[in-house]
């Protein structure tokens, strides 16, 4: 081997040494200081949920994160809003922030358990993964019909509804229409949905009306001038007439939660007097809610424009709260009636308030859970407002008949310590 060989190898040899010696340094860098961790506690990389009820998963993390959720089933469907059943909150978070909650977005009543995959992940370096099992349950009866009553007061809003499904592709219940009132005089109200609109369709005895909607990311948008008009029992006279809209925002977040309704009304006819000027009514619902999906406040807002310089605003906002001992109470029902359920007074005839639009589904968004009690503040100046008595604190009482929900009151309490109660009682469809 002569000398030019020799240093040829020899330079190799330096070159493949120090290129070991670089590709080390670099992996050990990327590990060390690029990647960061991620730091989940023991026996908490496998969970199984139950039914709705949420599941916080406390971490630590050396950096910003981020979480993603990935379905290990296949679905029929390319819809990944139809394939996705799983929430997870917040979906991003700093070094000091670190924890998720993961829920089901429904009970499964597939026969089948189902299977995921969170991964919480550092941009571009390290990351951990809980696996998730959300087990088969048995599909409860459905919700056939409600009766509602109230002690101490006169009940807003329909006191019978009843209900009628069809089955979705999870096998869950889905309402395709329900009925107010009993005999010749209820009404059964359905919709059709498109993607970008809609109608609502109203079916008392043989006359039948509808309302048009506009629809946006498979949830109502809005309806606008739809005429209501309210007659006396007895004589049939018309008493009320009005010109109602409705507007609806949500957020941006995956499960599309419903943030705030607007209500126009305008006022044509009030007590079988003619209005000259016509009246007009803006109400807002604001609500909040918390990691559970669950509505936290409600915030109702009533602006009277009495075609003054000054219009005339009532605010009254509900605080809801939850069991704090771990025992959520799970919403199982199969028509999306919570609003009309934690809220009594704030209903009426369905879509002139709000009770219909959430039991057709119209809104998507879903009540998980049900809160103990609640606490009322009202900031009234309008004469419409201080004509009605507002209730300071709501209390909440459920009984149960094996996993069904047979009864559930609302004790209303005001200032003057006066109380009244309105009881909603359950039927269900027979096996």
């Amino acid at each position: 081997m002569n000398i030019s060989t020799v240093a040829r190898n020899r330079a190799v040899l330096i070159f493949i040494a120090i290129t070991s010696c670089w590709l080390a340094f670099t992996a050990t860098s990327c590990i060390s200081q690029d990647e960061g961790f991620v730091n989940i506690a023991d026996g908490r990389h496998d969970i199984s949920l139950s039914g709705t009820n949420p599941v916080t998963i406390e971490f630590e993390a050396s950096s910003d994160w981020y979480a993603r959720t990935y379905y290990n089933e296949t679905s029929s469907s390319d819809n990944t809003e139809e394939q996705r059943w799983l929430n997870v909150t917040p979906l991003s978070g700093t070094a000091n922030d670190t924890y998720i909650t993961i829920m089901a977005t429904s009970p499964n009543y597939t026969g089948i358990d189902k299977t995921a995959r969170v991964e919480i992940k550092l941009p571009g370096g390290a990351g951990a993964i809980i696996n998730v099992t959300h087990p088969a349950v048995a599909k409860p009866r459905n919700l056939a019909s409600i009766t509602r009553s109230m002690a101490g007061g006169t009940i807003a809003g329909p006191t019978l509804l009843s209900f009628q499904y069809t089955e979705g592709s999870d096998g869950e219940a889905i309402v395709t229409s329900f009925s107010s009132g009993t005999g010749s005089s209820a009404t059964t109200y359905s919709a059709t949905t498109g993607s970008s609109s809609g109608e609502i369709i109203m079916r008392t005895g043989t006359t039948e009306s509808s309302l048009p909607i506009s629809m946006l990311n498979e949830r109502i948008y809005e309806y606008s001038d739809a005429v209501w008009s309210f007659s006396d029992v007895n004589s049939g006279i018309v008493l009320n007439t009005s010109t109602v809209s409705f507007s609806f925002n949500y957020d941006s977040s995956e499960d599309k939660l419903l943030k705030q309704i607007t209500r126009n009304e305008t006022i044509t006819m009030d007590d079988g007097e003619l209005l000259n000027p016509e009246r007009l009514v803006t109400e807002t619902y604001n609500y909040t809610y918390d990691d559970f999906l669950r509505i936290d406040s409600l915030c109702h807002i009533t602006t009277y424009n009495q075609n003054t310089a000054e219009p005339v605003s009532d605010t009254v906002s509900y605080k809801l709260f939850y069991p704090n001992d771990g025992t959520l109470q799970s919403n199982t029902l199969t028509a999306n009636i919570v609003d009309m359920l934690l809220f009594p007074e704030l209903q009426g005839s369905p879509f002139y308030t709000t009770t219909g639009f959430s039991t057709l589904g119209l809104t998507g968004t879903m009540q998980t859970s049900f809160p103990a009690s609640a606490k009322v503040e009202a900031k009234i100046h309008s004469e419409e407002g201080l004509a009605i008595m507002w209730p300071e604190t709501y209390l909440y009482i459920y009984q149960m008949s094996g996993t069904e929900l047979s009864s559930m009151s609302v004790r209303m309490t005001y200032p003057d310590a006066a109380t009244s109660n309105v009881l909603t009682t359950f039927s269900y469809e027979e096996d």
